[in-house]
């Protein structure tokens, strides 16, 4: 609807090209997952109800942030990495399909610094967070995307 509206109101015309960003895929580490299969008919503890039906508890403890997550696929947890991280996005290739308990922790970054930084300055995932402690690890990878070219564009007219 809103591009409708924008080529009838502004004459827009754009074009789009296929691209590759660079991202990460999610894999399983050499000795494995070292995760546990959500125990089904357990009641889940409150907290962020997450889209695949998971939860996550956010605590720190003694400076170390933690995000623990109950009945959790990989999936959901690569997009959490993907959202931790911008400008780092991670796609889901352990071909793990069940749900899990585990608890991701913060690598200790006491020499982050305040304020500002740019998007180059993000540290990747692996660089956040200790993701081999899960039996898991991040390579990467060539993500297809697109690029959206405006062609041409006029000052919106009048209601």
């Amino acid at each position: 609807m809103l591009q409708a509206m924008l080529a009838e109101r502004c004459k827009l015309v754009v074009h789009r090209i296929p691209a590759e960003i660079t991202g990460y895929a999610l894999v399983v580490g050499k000795g494995g997952p070292k995760m546990n299969e959500m125990k089904v008919g357990e009641p889940m503890p409150s907290g962020m109800p997450l889209p695949d039906g998971g939860v996550m508890v956010g605590t720190t403890r003694g400076g170390t942030i933690e995000n623990t997550f109950y009945g959790t696929s990989l999936a959901e947890l690569a997009h959490h990495l993907d959202g931790a991280s911008p400008g780092h996005p991670v796609e889901d290739k352990t071909e793990l399909t069940g749900k899990y308990d585990f608890v991701l922790k913060r690598i200790d970054m006491s020499e982050e610094q305040n304020g500002a930084v740019s998007l180059n300055a993000i540290p990747a995932p692996n660089e956040l967070w200790d993701i081999g402690a899960l039996g898991l690890k991040l390579e990467p990878i060539k993500i297809p995307t697109e690029t959206i070219v405006i062609d041409h564009i006029d000052k919106p007219t009048e209601n």
